[in-house]
């Protein structure tokens, strides 16, 4: 199972540790093991053994076991004298903490005897002192207590015994039932019979097994008893199938199958790993090796060079502060979806006056897409001219500039009445779920939880979807799980695509565009990101011809011409000059002129060959030109990049550039606004009454 986490990819494994089946196997066939098993079946001869071998503390359940084996006897009394229980209790140094001592002292009390070893490294049975009883007499419960684990003694007890009794109220890793099931391989005429605690690890893959609780005698006791009266069939099909699986999963299969997941999970070469925080919140994320911080003066000099540039900002987190959080309604929300009231943030006036001069360029087109409604986006924005608004993640979207003020509608037949099914089972959500609230987004309604518990909030968030997908099933919808939050929204309706359809109208009427900033700072962002990517920047295309450098020529051009034209192009930029784009081309005053034009007319042309995508019309788009369907050329390529996308705050993102927060945004827009203002006073003409030319 594998996990994304802070941009990394975590493998989680879950399986049992594999068993050394053949080591196991040769080792119980040894003679030492053979000699100590006929001992353990002479003291016990004409007796049915129920075997155990723990660790002496409180997780092995020893107290438990003991006394659900005397229940059985009680319940069960044709079976006393005939069936006994032999335990090893396995200390693991002489000096006992006083919890130890209290357990050892409590299993002594409760057993009837012991088994201790002989002056000839036999065993024997010893009675417990004060009883008058003989040692073979009446007696039940026998238990040997060792210092050090010989693992030869457990293997002859296992081989001599008949029911593994394992009743561990906590263990991960319990090896014990392979090692009784290891030892009874050859069982021909009677099968052993092996039941483990449903705490113990090993219950989910040896299922042959009988899983029992612990905790409960009667469950213990039945357990037992079902043991004794299962038929010789079930016993052996039950040993077959456990037997299967000990055998077949081997130590090396086990590691071979980690080292694949571990390389599946190893950073990718492309990929670095960065520490973010400070403190107890300090933690490791992966980015892309060329993420960056977003450099103004390098954006301020793409700017300059363009000559139709689009911007795309989210607001709240973007350009103004995200207070959402300081907003809450918590309990059921009464009345109607369209009850629902809807927070949120303007950007501050130094935005807004920034926004302004940008709008003022006709060579600029700027667009806010926000997840709020349109009449809040009109309230906070209706103070800049020709700006374009997407309202609810691209549901609703005007350019005034290109397709007047009109709204347009991202979808075009509406249908709402999922609404109303949403909003009431969301409703008893709330009500079951302390700390969460419904949010209308237009197009979506979201079911947000990141203030409840976190874990009672991702169950009820699990069953919410489940009965979302279910009421919903044939609406045009997507039911969304994300972290904290379950969302609905109208399907095909997202920030990616409403910037493909705006880059699409503003090549249409305005050619094409050459530079592209795109700021945002949440999930809903990356779909902008990921789409705007997808666009070849001409520094790209320029690296691309270099690595392409044995396309074939003609007409006598050279591979050598074309890159002293591509040159000629980038002194042009280097020296602040007007960098021509599509027929302007041919203005360049270049004795190479002719080669400048084919390597623009290429650069125009040319896509990501390995990133090529599908525009709205259906068609491959890997550049600008093809949203506009024209046949268009790319400004001349330069090593200054021209397309931006960044997000707010240093986090993974698809983003190739990144600004630590608001502050740093508005910073930007300062910074373009200044740069807007000297491009106005460079293109004004000169006036003709200076020092050098008096009027006369």
């Amino acid at each position: 199972m594998g996990l994304e986490y802070n941009g990394r990819t975590i493998m989680i494994k879950v399986a049992h540790f594999p068993y050394p089946f053949k080591g196991t196997q040769l080792q119980v066939q040894s003679e030492h093991v053979a000699l100590r098993s006929a001992k353990v079946k002479s003291l016990f001869q004409g007796k049915i053994v129920f075997a155990g071998v723990d660790q002496c503390d409180n997780l092995s359940g020893l107290i438990q076991k003991l006394r659900a084996f005397k229940r059985f006897l009680r319940e069960n009394p044709n079976y006393r004298g005939k069936a006994v229980l032999v335990q090893h209790v396995v200390s693991s140094t002489l000096d006992l903490d006083s919890e130890t001592s209290a357990l050892l002292d409590s299993l002594r009390a409760q057993a009837d005897g012991y088994i201790e070893q002989d002056d000839q490294s036999g065993l024997k049975l010893v009675d417990k002192p004060g009883t008058t009883q003989g040692p073979t007499s009446g007696h039940d419960i026998y238990i040997r207590i060792d210092v050090k684990t010989d693992r030869a003694e457990h293997l002859a007890l296992y081989r001599a015994a008949h029911v593994l009794l394992d009743t561990s109220v906590k263990a991960g890793l319990n090896l014990a039932p392979f090692d009784f099931i290891t030892t009874h391989f050859d069982d021909v005429d009677q099968a052993s019979v092996t039941i483990v605690s449903e705490f113990s690890g090993c219950s989910r893959v040896l299922i042959g097994s009988l899983r029992v609780n612990p905790w409960n005698d009667t469950e213990l006791a039945a357990a037992c008893a079902r043991a004794l009266s299962m038929a010789e069939h079930e016993k052996k099909e039950r040993l077959e199938s456990n037997l299967l699986y000990a055998s077949e999963n081997s130590p090396v299969d086990w590691f071979e199958d980690f080292i694949t997941d571990l390389r599946r999970a190893q950073k990718k070469e492309c990929m670095r790993v960065e520490h973010i925080g400070f403190g107890t919140k300090l933690r490791a994320v992966v980015v892309n090796e060329s993420f960056k911080k977003l450099d103004p003066y390098e954006v301020s000099k793409s700017y300059s060079m363009a000559k139709n540039r689009i911007f795309f900002f989210d607001n709240e987190g973007t350009l103004a502060t995200d207070v959402r959080h300081v907003y809450r309604e918590y309990g059921a929300p009464k009345g109607e979806v369209s009850d629902l009231k809807c927070h949120g943030a303007a950007p501050n006036e130094q935005v807004l006056k920034c926004l302004r001069s940008l709008c003022m360029d006709s060579r600029n087109t700027v667009v806010i897409l926000s997840g709020r409604n349109r009449e809040m986006l009109e309230e906070w924005f209706g103070s800049v001219q020709r700006i374009g608004l997407a309202a609810e993640r691209g549901f609703f979207w005007k350019l005034p500039h290109v397709t007047g003020e009109q709204w347009t509608c991202a979808v075009q037949e509406v249908d709402n009445t999922w609404k109303t099914y949403a909003f009431e089972i969301m409703r008893h959500f709330v009500n079951r779920t302390q700390g969460s609230f419904i949010e209308n987004k237009g197009s979506a309604l979201v079911w947000q939880y990141r203030d409840a518990d976190q874990h009672f909030g991702s169950w009820q968030a699990k069953e919410l979807s489940s009965h979302l997908k279910e009421l919903l099933f044939g609406f045009d919808v997507d039911v969304t799980d994300g972290n904290g939050y379950v969302e609905v929204s109208v399907r095909g309706v997202n920030k990616g695509i409403a910037v493909n359809a705006l880059l699409g109208k503003v090549t249409q009427v305005l050619g094409t565009v050459d530079f592209v900033l795109c700021i945002g700072d949440d999930r809903s962002d990356e779909a902008m990101f990921e789409e705007l990517n997808k666009l070849v920047d001409p520094s790209e295309a320029e690296a691309s011809m270099d690595d392409t450098s044995q396309l074939s020529t003609t007409d006598g051009e050279s591979h050598y011409d074309t890159d002293r034209g591509a040159d000629a192009g980038r002194q042009a930029l280097d020296l602040g000059k007007d960098v021509p784009c599509g027929p302007l081309v041919e203005r360049l005053s270049d004795p190479m002129g002719k080669q400048v034009e084919k390597t623009a007319s290429a650069l125009g042309s040319m896509k990501k060959r390995d990133k090529s995508s599908v525009n709205l019309g259906g068609k491959s788009s890997g550049n600008l030109c093809s949203l506009a369907g024209a046949d268009e050329f790319m400004p001349i390529a330069s090593s200054q990049r021209r397309f931006f996308t960044c997000t707010v705050g240093r986090k993974p993102s698809v983003a190739k550039f990144y600004l630590e927060d608001t502050d740093e945004v508005s910073e930007l827009l300062a910074t373009l606004e200044s740069e807007k203002k000297r491009l106005s006073v460079k293109d004004m003409p000169p006036s003709r009454h200076t020092w050098s030319s008096p009027c006369i």
